[in-house]
């Protein structure tokens, strides 16, 4: 028998723990402590053991991991992979022009309000059915819209407030980023002990809207 993970979960490892999100329900949770040594087995690419086979079956009724008859043609692991988070885009200190100010203000209370209405998978949905315009910018150009559109939500935090409000702050600027052209990704993580989510936006190594030093200090387990 085999196993795949199921479709609406993605998960991570951090500190000794196996941390699941459930992308329908936004919901965290963690594998049970006896089960963690037969998922990372699994994980691994291990045969299971009979005693691991009957821990796999265990979580494929609790709805975790789905049996299949046939060995998957692409093995269904979600670990979210991307660079380190490095860099921090650095600013000058001017005002952002009105229309980007307006522009990612407007952004902002758009994102909250959907946060508040709408499902969680229907915003992960949503972002990344947000494509980037087709029209092409030299690398140069790319990274000087980003400090501009930066400089636009980080003036927005100033009347609109940053605390606590990491996800409509994020989902608004991805979304805001890819309609100019650019491609940056949303990144949820977590930490496990205690346990913490968090949320910031990234492009390459470089964190759009937050430090590295607090991007480090959790683990991804979503990209969008």
């Amino acid at each position: 028998m085999q196993f795949m993970l199921c479709d609406d979960l993605c998960f991570c490892k951090s500190a000794g723990a196996v941390i699941f999100l459930d992308a329908r329900t936004g919901r965290y949770f963690a594998l049970p402590s006896h089960f963690v040594g037969a998922f990372s087995r699994w994980i691994d690419g291990f045969q299971p053991s009979c005693d691991d086979v009957q821990i796999l079956e265990h979580l494929a009724q609790q709805g975790i991991l789905v049996e299949t008859e046939h060995p998957p043609q692409c093995f269904n692991i979600k670990f979210a992979s991307l660079p380190p988070p490095a860099v921090e885009i650095g600013l000058d200190g001017r005002f952002p022009s009105f229309q980007l100010a307006v522009c990612a203000i407007a952004s902002r209370l758009i994102w909250t309000w959907r946060v508040r209405h709408h499902s969680f998978s229907s915003l992960i949905d949503r972002i990344k059915n947000i494509r980037s315009s087709s029209s092409r910018k030299t690398v140069r150009g790319a990274q000087r819209d980003l400090v501009r559109l930066v400089h636009a939500f980080r003036f927005s935090d100033l009347l609109l407030g940053s605390h606590d409000r990491c996800l409509p702050r994020s989902l608004a600027l991805v979304a805001t980023c890819r309609k100019y052209g650019l491609s940056p990704l949303l990144v949820i993580g977590i930490q496990a002990a205690p346990f913490a989510a968090h949320c910031w936006v990234q492009d390459g190594d470089v964190v759009v809207n937050e430090s590295p030093d607090r991007a480090q200090m959790f683990t991804p387990i979503l990209v969008a």
